[in-house]
């Protein structure tokens, strides 16, 4: 592909003001994770947990032909320290992205948490500008005075605000779609695309739930979670998760008890999440 017309391309207003469907997760318990780990080891965990999770994730996502004649995932991610991001490729029809992100999300937490790690997050709909920079032909270096400087990508839009905003307004390890979006809610309920969401109701893969939000958060309406408990390991002990929240829950306990004295926020995390996994393995979703 030429060039030009790649940087044509990426810096069209087709890529500026489009709108696609975003995911934005936190690993709860990062920081803590990372002083009490030796840092070759924490590394290693973090970087296979991640690999594992997006390939499994990114593995659902259906493929897409590049004008290069290449194999291209539609599914998105970067990650960057405690926080990861997800997004679909804007040619994508909006309703089978959403399907592919709902379960891609589903995955990438139900990984996490098999490897002992929490993960929260949210699912929006909104514009993401991904400034995706063409490094510059020598001559043109050459030739020009003040050439533009190689750099990453740069990731600006209201699509992630939105899902970092209500990422962080749960009180649990979870993942929800952002309700404040009533145009994008009416066209998944229509009746032409209503089939892929109706399936992922049916599927249990979206769950209507009482989702723990922060005491900020004023949202009366209960909220369509992810079930990510449907797509933890068949070979894995339906115990060994509550086993380990408990855990986490005994920790974060004795934490609370000696600096504040009473039960903490992250106590109420793994309560609520343990509420979560535990209805959903007794039904044997």
């Amino acid at each position: 592909m030429p060039d030009e017309f790649r940087n044509d391309h990426w810096e069209s207003n087709y890529y500026k003001t489009t709108r696609r469907w975003i995911g934005y997760f936190d690993i709860l318990g990062f920081k803590e994770f990372i002083y009490e780990t030796e840092l070759l080891e924490a590394v290693n965990k973090v970087e296979n947990t991640l690999s594992e999770a997006i390939k499994k994730a990114s593995d659902i996502s259906c493929t897409t032909i590049s004008a290069e004649g290449l194999k291209d995932p539609i599914l998105k991610s970067l990650t960057f320290s405690d926080s990861i991001l997800f997004y679909i490729e804007p040619h994508i029809d909006d309703i089978p992205a959403f399907n592919y992100i709902v379960k891609s999300s589903a995955i990438l937490i139900a990984k996490f948490i098999e490897k002992d790690f929490l993960l929260r997050g949210a699912i929006s709909f909104g514009q993401l500008y991904v400034d995706r920079r063409i490094p510059q032909p020598p001559g043109e270096i050459e030739n020009n005075p003040a050439p533009r400087p190689n750099s990453d990508p740069i990731f600006i839009g209201k699509g992630l605000i939105d899902a970092h905003s209500w990422e962080n307004a749960q009180e649990w390890a979870g993942c929800i779609i952002n309700p404040e979006m009533p145009d994008v809610w009416k066209i998944l309920k229509a009746t032409d695309s209503s089939s892929i969401f109706d399936s992922l109701i049916n599927n249990n893969d979206l769950i209507r739930f009482d989702v723990p939000l922060k005491k900020k958060v004023r949202y009366k309406e209960h909220l369509y979670a992810i079930n990510w408990v449907k797509y933890l390991s068949e070979s894995l002990p339906p115990q060994k998760i509550q086993d380990f929240l408990k855990l986490e829950r005994e920790k974060l306990s004795s934490k609370d008890l000696c600096t504040q004295g009473i039960k903490g926020s992250p106590a109420i995390k793994i309560d609520n999440t343990l509420t979560f996994l535990k209805k959903f393995q007794n039904i044997g979703i």
